[in-house]
């Protein structure tokens, strides 16, 4: 049998209510808009900041890759006897194409036609352009080896 209890001292039973109100998240955004929109705003005035007095920095690279030709069979014959002009490569200083790229680079005609394009005189305050070349052979990084990549 089934008992139920219909005394007066049992208490009713409380539902938890674990909604969120929407007008609740509007009041506490509401509370603390300084602090949303105050904080970003002085992160970006400090940052724009600090970007205005770092020293302009300015980076190039290249590469330069050798003309891909297809071999036929007289330049194939012609290319196993190319030891020789190896040998001749090798008397003048030049050990690897990389060599001949990198005093391409480091050239005296490279160093004035980049001086005369960007108007260097002028920057390095140059009477004579061997100081604008020495102005800027002391900003200028050319890496002794320089890693080339050959696709067929």
């Amino acid at each position: 049998m089934i008992e139920t209890s219909n005394s007066s001292d049992s208490q009713p039973l409380e539902v938890d209510n674990d909604e969120i109100n929407l007008l609740d998240l509007v009041i506490v955004l509401a509370k603390r808009k300084k602090l949303i929109f105050g904080l970003p705003l002085a992160v970006a005035v400090v940052v724009a900041g600090i970007s205005l007095t770092l020293p302009n920095v300015y980076t190039g690279s290249t590469k330069i890759l050798p003309p891909q030709q297809g071999q036929s069979g007289g330049s194939a014959m012609m290319a196993q006897l190319s030891g020789l002009a190896g040998l001749a490569g090798g008397l003048a200083g030049i050990k690897s194409p990389n060599d001949l790229y990198v005093g391409m680079l480091r050239s005296r005609t490279v160093a004035d036609n980049i001086i005369q394009r960007f108007g260097l005189t002028q920057v390095y305050e140059a009477k004579y352009p061997s100081q604008a070349r020495q102005g800027l052979a002391g900003v200028t990084n050319v890496p002794m080896h320089m890693s080339m990549s050959y696709s067929n």
